[in-house]
Formats: structure tokens, C-alpha cells, sequence
């Protein structure tokens, strides 16, 4: 089977110069990327046996902090490329997935050694640290590490203790692997939980994501909606449901779904967000920043409802009106990492990437271990910071 190389890189040119290298020498290209957003939405899903990362990218997000997220996702091996060797760079670029780092100009062969060393090494460093994978057998037959302390007649341990034991086996692996990104095999765990305990809403929404995620979006729709039948008040089933209607562009049936919701709970706080902000993708502003003032209203102690007004009024480019709500929103959940992002994606947006970095360091003040809040001042700082880069045109020697 072919290796798969995803490759990310801005320049068209060197893109395509990579491509041909790489299909002569035979392996598969699994997908390009031109950003960092685009890089960490195609990569999860691509299948690619490595990635070939530019450090400098268009956007805002450099290929550094892209194999960071992508470390918290998924494991694959990292060959990072670039025009410039600096020492604070190669430390940045130490990451868990970091397996090579190539200098512009390069060769064919040195493109090609340094993939075939990091696919052995990295094989080499999962066998190492690799656990025995879980097979799908019944709960009966799952082994478990531990026993408990008392046994039945005759010393048998109590089999409700290894079926329990079995069952969150499942959930654990289950969640594990959806939060890594890996969607398929998450999607088998939960269809097994779902045979011991069918009335579990939660798992029945967590599968319609991961059927979403994997370009299935009617099927998710039905799993959502039969959590909705075990539980027709569960917002958060409301919620997705009627995220994956308006992705697939049914934001008028979305609607219908949340006033069904709304004639049964009309003060659900949560709901009332979710409407706020599809009338807002349909462009009913004033109506949409009149559900989410009703919202706040309801729930004067939640950051939530203020953040969606401050997303929206941002959009509308009332900048002091988000700043505002924002402002409002960390008074109430300072620790909101998501807050203090959109408050900084605004400054991004206008170019004043020194407020924004001001407004990092503040959050950062707040939460100083997060780890999401040290790479954006990472990468703002590299906007701040004028690089010396070479000349030129970066050329490829086959």
C-alpha cells in the first residue's frame, strides 16, 4: 500500500514541485493545504500516512501551531519545511509529532530520505509506548484489569462488575478517539454502547457528530433525532440537530426544530443562543439580537448568550457594540478561552495585531496555563516581531 503525504504549503509552485516528486517516487498525495485552517479541517480526515508542513503560511495560523493542535488530535509523523534555520525556531518546532526539518532549497533526495527515516522512527516510537487495542467482543467475555474486592459462591468474581467494567472500557475508547479526530472508529465504539444501553441520549448525539464529521449528516440526523425521542427537552440534542440541518442548508427546518423545543421549555437559555444565531446565518439581524437579549435576560449570570452577541455584532462590523458585550461576558467567565479568542479575532481581523497580542497577554494573565493562549501569542508575536527572511525564490533541485 502506498504512503499517503499530506502536503501544506502557501506557494503554488513548490506545491506542485513537491507533488511531482512524490508521485514519480510513488507515493500517494493524500491532500494540500495552502493554510493553517484549512490544514487542520482536511488533515484529521485525509487518511495521510505524514505530513509535510511549510512553517510560514498564509493566514493566521503557522504550521507550528497547526502540528501543536494536531498533536492533541491525532498521531501522525511531521516533517516541518522552511527557508530559514533559526535556533528559537527548531525549539518552537519541537512538537510530539515532529519527526524532521528540511531547509529550502532541497532535493529530491533529501525530500525522500527524510520521509522514509521519520515514517520508520515514528513506527518505532508508537510500538514502544503502543497498549493492546480493545477487540469488539461481548461485555461477557471483555476482560477486565481489576476484580472486585468480594466474589460470589464458590469464588467467582460478580459478573454486573465485568459487564460495568466492559462498558466503560467502551465509553472511555469511544470519547478518546472522537476527540482525537479519529471518527470512524469512534463511530464503532459508540454503535457498541448503544447495543448494551440504547437509552444512553447522550451517545446517540455524539454518534450523529461523528456521522456528520464523516460526510453523513442525514444519518446523523436520524441518531440525534432518536435522542430526541427518548428525550424531547434535551437541549443539547436540539442544539446539534440543528447544527447539522443548517450546514447541509435547511436553516428554516433548524428553526422549526428549536420552536418545538421553545413551545415546551420557552425559557431554555441555551435554545434561545441557538436561534439567535441562525437568524442570524439568514440574515434576520435585528431579530437575532432580539432572541439573544432575551436570552441574557434569562440567564444574567452566563457568559454565553453575551458571547453569541458579541460573534454577531462583530459580523455586522459594530466593533464597539462587541467589545462591549464581550467585555461584559469575561466580566462574568474570566476563565473562557473562547471569549478572550473572539475578543482577539477581532483586533485580527482590523490588522492590530499589538492590541491583540495586549489582549492575549491579559487572558493569559487570567489562565496562565493554557496552552491554546500561549501559541496565539506565539504566533502574534511573529507578526509583531519583523523576521529577517531570505531572498529570493525558494527553488526545488530534483
Amino acid at each position: 500500500m502506498a504512503k499517503r503525504i499530506f502536503i501544506v504549503e502557501d506557494d503554488e509552485i513548490i506545491t506542485h514541485l513537491i507533488q511531482q516528486i512524490l508521485t514519480l517516487k510513488g507515493y500517494d498525495i493524500a491532500g494540500c493545504a495552502a493554510s493553517g485552517e484549512v490544514a487542520l479541517e482536511k488533515i484529521p480526515e485525509s487518511g495521510c500516512s505524514l505530513v509535510l508542513m511549510d512553517i510560514g503560511l498564509s493566514g493566521d495560523t503557522d504550521g507550528i501551531t497547526v502540528a501543536r493542535v494536531l498533536s492533541k488530535r491525532m498521531s501522525v509523523p511531521i516533517i516541518f519545511v522552511t527557508g530559514n534555520y533559526d535556533d528559537n525556531l527548531l525549539a518552537r518546532a519541537k512538537t510530539p509529532n515532529t519527526c524532521g526539518y528540511i531547509i529550502k532549497p532541497f532535493s529530491a533526495n533529501d525530500l525522500v530520505s527524510n520521509i522514509e527515516i521519520a515514517l520508520f522512527t515514528f513506527r518505532c516510537r508508537a510500538d514502544a509506548v503502543a497498549a493492546p487495542q480493545p477487540v469488539a467482543v461481548t461485555t461477557a467475555e471483555k476482560p477486565v484489569s481489576r476484580e472486585p474486592a468480594t466474589a460470589k459462591a464458590g469464588g467467582q468474581p460478580d459478573q454486573s462488575y465485568r459487564a460495568r467494567a466492559g462498558i466503560k472500557n467502551l465509553y472511555d475508547h469511544a470519547f478518546h478517539l472522537q476527540s482525537r479526530g479519529k471518527n470512524t472508529g469512534a463511530l464503532q465504539y459508540f454503535i457498541e454502547i448503544l447495543e448494551h444501553n440504547p437509552q444512553d441520549t447522550l451517545v446517540w448525539v455524539e454518534k450523529g457528530d461523528v456521522l456528520q464529521k464523516l460526510g453523513r449528516p442525514e444519518d446523523a440526523i436520524d441518531a440525534i433525532d432518536t435522542a430526541l425521542h427518548i428525550d424531547p427537552a434535551n437541549e443539547y440534542a436540539v442544539c446539534k440537530k440543528c447544527r447539522v440541518l443548517c450546514s447541509i442548508s435547511r436553516q428554516e427546518e433548524a428553526l422549526d426544530v428549536i420552536d418545538s423545543a421553545l413551545a415546551r421549555h420557552p425559557g431554555n437559555h441555551a435554545v434561545l443562543v441557538e436561534k439567535g444565531m441562525i437568524l442570524h446565518e439568514l440574515s434576520r439581524n435585528e431579530d437575532a439580537l432580539k432572541t439573544l437579549e432575551h436570552a441574557i435576560e434569562i440567564d444574567r449570570r452566563s457568559g454565553y448568550a453575551l458571547g453569541a452577541k458579541g460573534r454577531v455584532l462583530s459580523r455586522l462590523n459594530r466593533d464597539r457594540d462587541a467589545l462591549a458585550a464581550f467585555s461584559r461576558a469575561l466580566d462574568i467567565e474570566p476563565q473562557n478561552i473562547s471569549l478572550w479568542m473572539d475578543v482577539v479575532r477581532l483586533f485580527e481581523q482590523k490588522h492590530k495585531y499589538h492590541t491583540a497580542l495586549n489582549i492575549v497577554q491579559r487572558a493569559i494573565d487570567k489562565n496562565p496555563k493554557n496552552e491554546i493562549l500561549a501559541l496565539k501569542r506565539e504566533s502574534l508575536l511573529s507578526k509583531t516581531i519583523p523576521v529577517a527572511r531570505a531572498p529570493g525564490l525558494v527553488s526545488i533541485t530534483p
